[in-house]
């Protein structure tokens, strides 16, 4: 499997990017990343282990891999990294517009249509915005609360514009403007509130405000609690890496252990209202991702309680 800014993960789970059945794998036993051109690897707690050339990986940051590095998970399982980094690097996306043949460069991570001052491209039709999000080798697209990933060579019809998504050029790495979309938001949360969960978003530059209880409290509390874990890692602090988790973890937090049965349509609804309530309430609901299994918050500080 080829690597990216973006987690890979690798467990007994099946919402894992590659599955591995064999007794002495953890649900979640490991995750492989690039950070600017390098491989690094994580041990995520497994009982049996993490091994790169025979030694255990430790510590909360994760291990750096070179080509030909071979790793165990357990005692069974061997995987081996081969070729460079360099070229699994984040994709660079365009939208070729069909009548006027102009080609518009996705160059961040977001990429925003509609009638808004922010819109990265102008249609004064689309009131509901479109958002265009790039996630390492993946482009994804969300409208109205919900979204999909995109194929190459699609035509996107939004309002009275056909939009064909097209690669523009070589794999490229992420940049820290890509953040900037977010760098006013905090999240604070609890699971004690007085009247139960509670959670409060805000947006420091606009003063918007968003208070959310329940299980959309809960939800912000877990993919919060996940965004700080690994803001504080030296090694998984980076805008691609940062607090991903997969969706069956995500619903074994929210509605407990019955979850690991779940159906994916109950997360998709609690994700679809609460990103509602951000944007009735002024906030970009899209700091709530999601992509093949797996779910993320983004914002630029935590506090859980």
């Amino acid at each position: 499997m080829a690597l990216t800014p973006q987690p890979l993960h690798i467990g007994r789970a099946k919402s894992n990017h590659l599955s591995v059945e064999d007794d002495h794998v953890s649900w979640m036993h490991a995750m492989v990343w690039l950070e600017f051109g390098t491989a690094w690897i994580k041990d995520l707690g497994s009982t049996n282990g993490t091994f790169v050339n025979g030694e255990r990986v430790t510590g909360g940051g994760g291990v750096q891999l070179a080509p030909g590095d071979k790793v165990n998970l357990g005692p069974n399982v061997q995987l081996e990294l081969r070729g460079t980094a360099d070229r699994l690097a984040r994709r660079s996306f365009g939208l070729v517009d069909d009548t006027t043949q102009r080609t518009h460069e996705i160059r961040s991570d977001r990429f925003v249509i509609g009638d808004g001052p922010d819109a990265d491209l102008t249609a004064s039709t689309v009131t509901d915005p479109v958002v265009l999000m790039v996630h390492g080798q993946e482009l994804w697209m969300g409208v109205g609360g919900e979204d999909r990933q995109v194929a190459v060579g699609e035509t996107l019809k939004i309002g009275p514009v056909s939009l064909r998504v097209v690669v523009i050029g070589d794999s490229r790495q992420p940049t820290t403007a890509d953040q900037a979309r977010y760098t006013s938001y905090v999240l604070a949360a609890t699971l004690a509130g007085p009247t139960g969960p509670e959670a409060v978003v805000t947006c420091d530059q606009s003063g918007s405000r968003c208070e959310l209880t329940g299980n959309r409290a809960v939800l912000l509390y877990v993919l919060g609690k996940a965004w700080r874990a690994e803001s504080e890692l030296p090694t998984v602090g980076s805008i691609e890496e940062r607090g991903w988790r997969a969706d069956e973890d995500v619903a074994t937090d929210i509605w407990g252990r019955a979850a690991h049965n779940f159906d994916a349509n109950n997360l998709n609804v609690l994700v679809y209202r609460t990103r509602d309530a951000l944007r009735k309430a002024g906030i970009e609901p899209w700091c709530i991702e999601k992509r093949k299994g797996f779910t993320r918050l983004r914002v630029n500080q935590v506090t859980i309680d």
